[in-house]
């Protein structure tokens, strides 16, 4: 199987870098003015400029502005070139890349096999590596890297793995003797990187990047700066944007598109690469040292766990909270990911039948929950309210909070839950591929699972492993339905990230929530 993507575009990007391009000036069209774009997000990235302490929103919108990665991804979810111009199987276990020529850092190290190495053997050989957000995911991929060139590397996987390609798109590559000497920390506070924009500060609540000429990504727009700009409130992002405080809020609230666009701003929704629900948890950790274990309370029993699903108004919910700009979801895949299986429908919303199954199982007269979820995306906010209510109108008695990123990030990444569910659902974002759901998120495979079913291991096995695509769908096809049946989530809805910006910005683009920063136009 072999991967090369030949282009107009692609065959503009390629070509060597000098490294005296470092000192060049920036090349801008002739008619437009250098800009600055203010943009106005959720939270800066938690880890600075530490590219493996974190994954998707919010870190994706600054970092995918610096960092490169070895293959960048579409809408559709197919894999393109990034630092890879190509790829190839080699064999069931061996993947070949070949890297760009003379892709220079802005320290003026060489981003090639050798940094891809050094990168890939930090994640998945070192303590450190392994316990970051992307090494969890990587030494389950990774299992040895290999230098057969300058431009060419050869990555074996630990299992045979058929979307090695597009899991390689979620690791940015960082130059190894800046990583070395520096050690994470500092290395967070001043990137080296070889995107097309590079650092200018972090500081509390901002951030700030600028053109680098040097970069393979030749800025084709006028956006020679960004600065990120936090404002947690979605009103207050709004009111930013509405203001002329800032030319983009990256996530817009739904609930203010229609006024945006009223008062004349662009708004853009992207095909949605995530599914959202309650997360139920049925297996924990006590502590750190400790192994996942079956909880003891009612989310144990599948009746149980059907019911809920029943006792929610997903439709009400596209319609109210997603302006029929959603879907209702009764899977752990999207409409537009690989695996879809459009047989499955979503569970109906019957509050009746939820009583009568919660009365089955043990439970006429309900029980409480506690749930949580990550705060800032006032759209979600009311999915999750929504679905609460709807919980509690079947005698669920929940409790359920907002709470900051990082503290769900700790509780995703040790399985020490305190809590009964978690508002998140599935993250197709970096490979919009089914086998995701089940290798990272909702089954046994994960690190400190939050649910594990064996029965479905052995489908999912034979899922990450099929190279044949319609074999591989078939079977992820099969396992989403056996999985919808025993209900981990509660299905709710997918959505895409809704974005508006001033009409002075043209040439906007995004694809699985990352922007094209570096060909954005900004007209004053």
């Amino acid at each position: 199987m072999t991967y090369t993507r030949a282009s107009r575009r692609v065959g503009q990007l390629l070509g060597a870098v000098a490294v005296s391009a470092l000192l060049a000036p920036t090349t801008l069209p002739s008619t437009a003015s250098a800009e600055t774009i203010r943009a106005a997000v959720r939270g800066m990235p938690p880890g600075e400029g530490n590219p493996y302490t974190g994954r998707g929103i919010p870190h994706v919108f600054m970092w995918s502005s610096m960092f490169d990665y070895m293959v960048e991804m579409d809408a559709q979810g197919n894999p393109l070139p990034g630092v890879a111009e190509s790829w190839k199987n080699i064999d069931k276990d061996t993947w070949q890349f070949t890297l760009r020529p003379n892709v220079t850092y802005t320290n003026g190290e060489k981003l090639n096999a050798q940094a891809v190495k050094a990168t890939m053997d930090w994640l998945v050989k070192t303590d450190p590596g392994k316990a970051s957000v992307t090494g969890r995911d990587m030494v389950t991929v990774v299992r040895e890297v290999n230098v057969i060139s300058d431009t060419v590397v050869e990555i074996k996987t630990v299992t045979p793995n058929p979307i090695a390609p597009k899991r390689m798109g979620a690791v940015a590559i960082t130059p190894a003797k800046a990583w070395a000497d520096m050690g994470p920390a500092a290395f967070a506070k001043a990137p080296a990187t070889a995107g097309p924009y590079k650092i200018v500060y972090f500081k509390p609540g901002e951030g700030e990047v600028e053109a680098y000429p040097g970069s393979w990504r030749k800025i084709t727009g006028n956006v020679d700066r960004i600065r990120y700009i936090e404002i947690p409130e979605p009103p207050a992002r709004v009111a930013a944007l509405q203001g002329g405080q800032v030319e983009i809020d990256v996530q817009t609230s739904i609930d203010a598109l229609d006024q945006l666009r009223r008062a004349g701003f662009s708004v853009d929704i992207g095909a949605p690469p995530r599914t959202i629900g309650l997360s139920l948890v049925t297996m924990r950790k006590k502590d750190a040292q400790s192994k996942a274990e079956p909880i003891s309370g009612p989310l144990k029993d599948v009746r149980v766990r059907r019911a809920l699903n029943h006792a929610i108004n997903k439709d009400a919910i596209v319609q109210n909270i997603f302006k029929g700009a959603g879907a209702a979801v009764g899977q752990m895949a999207t409409r537009t990911s690989f695996g879809f299986n459009p047989d499955i429908k979503p569970y109906a919303y019957d509050p009746a039948l939820a009583k009568k199954m919660l009365g089955e199982a043990g439970f006429p007269n309900g029980f409480e929950l506690e749930g949580r979820a990550s705060a800032g995306n006032a759209t979600f906010d009311l999915l999750y309210q929504s679905g609460v209510q709807d919980l509690q109108a079947v005698g669920v008695r929940v409790k359920f909070q907002s709470q900051p990123f990082p503290e769900w990030l700790k509780h995703w990444l040790a399985g020490d839950w305190p809590y009964d569910m978690f508002g998140f659902g599935t993250d197709l974002t970096s490979t919009l591929d089914a086998s995701q759901s089940f290798k990272d998120y909702a089954s046994c495979l994960k690190e400190s699972p939050y649910y594990c079913n064996e029965a479905e291991v052995p489908l999912i096995n034979a899922a990450l492993s099929e190279f044949d695509q319609d074999k591989r769908k078939k079977l992820l096809q099969d396992l989403l339905k056996i999985n919808a049946e025993n209900a981990p989530i509660i299905f709710l809805a997918e959505g895409g990230e809704p974005v508006a910006y001033t009409s002075k910005l043209r040439n906007f683009k995004q694809a699985n929530t990352v922007f094209n920063w570096h060909e954005m136009v900004l007209q004053r």
